[in-house]
């Protein structure tokens, strides 16, 4: 354990009976907040169904880990997953390919992880995302603790690279202090639904994927 007080916290990893309570947990901290979601549907509630199906995805593969206070409250997720050349992307699964948003999140996944194999060089990589901490556990060094403990599972697997997600600026700006480096980038402006009159604000203006070498 490091600093931070976190010896208070549980981190441990997530299995498929956590899925309530993960889902509960990304809905309120994630879907809700996530700067994207925002700029595409007028009801972000509805993405909660595709991130539903990302976790249940994840949560295969026992790679994603959550943080837990002493009253068993779930207060901070890293969900990853091993992507192999045989996987489809992410956004192949779901039944929304004719809604709007979906069209857009899924456009811009393709564009960012379409063809991370090949720009990586490798058969295989553990893909963190949805790197959330409940607002009143933050600056407690949480999330900089969860991704180190999702590179030590990366590296069990073993893969050789750890590549991540973050579509806030400050996710961001937590991966590049881990010594990240940025692989692609898309900005924000190029993504947004122009009917809904919401354009992108500082600081998030870009979703960014990352890939440290383990």
């Amino acid at each position: 354990m490091s600093n931070h007080g976190q010896n208070e916290f549980e981190f441990r990893l997530l299995t498929e009976d956590d899925l309530e309570v993960a889902v509960e947990f990304v809905h309120k901290n994630y879907t809700l907040k996530e700067p994207l979601r925002q700029m595409i549907t007028k009801d972000v509630e509805q993405c909660i169904g595709m991130d539903q199906k990302r976790i249940v995805k994840k949560l295969k593969d026992n790679a994603s880990i959550g943080v837990f206070n002493k009253s068993g409250k779930m207060i901070a997720s890293a969900f990853s997953g091993l992507n192999t050349r045989a996987q489809k992307s992410l956004c192949c699964h779901g039944d929304h390919s004719s809604v709007q948003w979906f069209r857009y999140i899924s456009t811009l996944v393709e564009t960012l992880e379409g063809s991370l194999m090949d720009e990586l060089n490798t058969d295989k990589f553990l893909m963190l995302s949805m790197l959330a901490v409940d607002p009143d556990y933050q600056r407690r060094g949480l999330a900089k603790e969860l991704v180190k403990r999702s590179e030590d599972i990366a590296r069990k697997l073993p893969c050789e690279y750890m590549v991540a997600d973050a579509s806030s600026f400050y996710t961001q700006k937590c991966f590049e202090n881990m010594g990240y480096v940025k692989l692609k980038s898309v900005d924000y402006k190029d993504y947004f639904d122009p009917a809904l009159n919401v354009v992108p604000k500082p600081p998030h203006l870009s979703c960014v994927v990352y890939y440290k070498k383990l």
